[in-house]
């Protein structure tokens, strides 16, 4: 008995001084390492990001109303044929003549207001300048997908009200990713409609940035990962510009600044985009895999496990938990380490030396990566979005969509 009782003891004490060596192979702050001579193998060079890009009501109205400054002169002449062309062929010249000069029609979008099945439009109407009995006109902007780049825009008149427009009203191109769903978002918040995208994701353009370089290369592309505001506001037209072309091909530069969206990226998408990021090399021995990506009490949070080897078999040292804020920097999304900690059986410590490197890999790999289709002006979690109909856990994105 008191044998078994010496072996037993034997056991858990060879248990605890592996314990408390891999507890100071942890703890013990290393040389800081460089994020360049990571190794990173990528599950896949490019991934799917699902993303919801939210229009708001002060982005549609210029759009719309362009585009009924558009429509007011061909349906008012429309008009002015159809009731001319009643007329004795004698009456017809003097009287077109005589309704085209006195009236000088003009059309105002004062109200969207969306529901289920569309925009409902409003649209204050004169005749002529201080017409004394303008009239209002109500008609339902209707969206659906054409393909997978194209939405077409249709509108009818509701109400009984006059057909200012009815039927296909123009298309919305958008030129990036794949286009899966349009619809109009009552009870959201800012948000008036909202656009669902497939946008490829390249996490191999960080690969490049990851290799051992010279500090000259270094600094160019510190440089290109941080592009200065200035810099970015050649591109704030964007959504106004590129995806919404159709509608704003008369728009001049002056109205780019009123543009303003908001991008929702749900926690799945997150997760995948963390899935592949793939094992990372640590050094000669240990290795971070199985990184998870998501979103915990109003802040990103990315796990990972700790592999070594023995024998030549992997064994799982440690969990590794890192503690991410987002912020917007130069118009992409910055992912700013806070802490991490590392969890080596049922004991946990800070473990910060790593910090840098992986907030440069981060930014690296998904910073950059989703830099080139969004111009990023501020980022929050789904709870304090002024997008009311976000998911909690979803990260929001503000600012404009870089579809070019």
């Amino acid at each position: 008995m008191k044998r078994r009782n010496y072996t037993r003891y034997i056991k858990f004490g060879w248990v605890l001084i592996l314990l408390l060596l891999l507890v100071g192979f942890f703890a013990t702050p290393g040389p800081a390492v460089n994020a360049s001579k990571l190794t990173v193998q990528n599950k896949r060079d490019t991934v799917g990001l699902k993303a919801k890009v939210y229009l708001t009501q002060s982005t549609l109205k210029p759009l719309f109303q362009d585009r009924i400054n558009q429509q007011i002169p061909v349906a008012v002449d429309a008009a002015i044929n159809g009731i001319v062309n009643k007329l004795p062929g004698v009456n017809q010249g003097w009287a077109g003549q005589m309704a085209r000069t006195l009236l000088s029609p003009s059309a105002t979008l004062t109200q969207l207001t969306p529901q289920q099945d569309g925009l409902n439009a409003t649209v204050h109407f004169s005749l002529y300048p201080n017409d004394p009995k303008p009239t209002d006109m109500h008609m339902l902007v209707k969206f659906s997908v054409l393909n997978a780049s194209t939405v077409q825009v249709s509108a009818q008149p509701l109400n009984g009200s006059p057909a200012l427009v009815n039927g296909p009203l123009t298309t919305i191109k958008v030129p990036v990713g794949q286009l899966n769903a349009i619809n109009a978002t009552p009870n959201c918040g800012d948000a008036n409609l909202a656009i669902g995208l497939q946008v490829p994701v390249d996490l191999a353009q960080g690969n490049a940035q990851t290799q051992p370089n010279t500090q000259d290369s270094a600094q160019a592309d510190s440089q290109a990962s941080y592009v200065q505001p200035s810099a970015q506001a050649a591109n704030s037209s964007i959504l106004t510009h590129s995806t919404l072309a159709d509608f704003s091909a008369n728009r001049s530069s002056k109205h780019d600044n009123a543009v303003n969206s908001y991008i929702e990226i749900p926690a799945d998408s997150l997760s995948t985009l963390g899935d592949n990021v793939g094992n990372i090399q640590l050094s000669r021995s240990l290795s971070a895999q199985n990184i998870q990506l998501n979103v915990q009490d109003s802040q990103m949070v990315v796990t990972a496990d700790i592999m070594g080897s023995f024998l030549g078999a992997p064994v799982r040292l440690a969990k590794a938990t890192t503690n991410i804020l987002p912020a917007a920097q130069g118009g992409k999304l910055v992912l700013n380490v806070q802490d991490t900690q590392v969890t080596v059986a049922i004991v946990t410590f800070s473990q910060n030396s790593y910090n840098q490197q992986i907030q440069q890999l981060l930014n690296d790999k998904l910073g950059n990566a989703l830099g080139g289709n969004f111009n990023v002006t501020s980022v929050s979690l789904g709870g304090n979005s002024p997008v009311s109909c976000a998911a909690s856990d979803s990260l929001m994105l503000t600012g404009t969509a870089n579809l070019q």
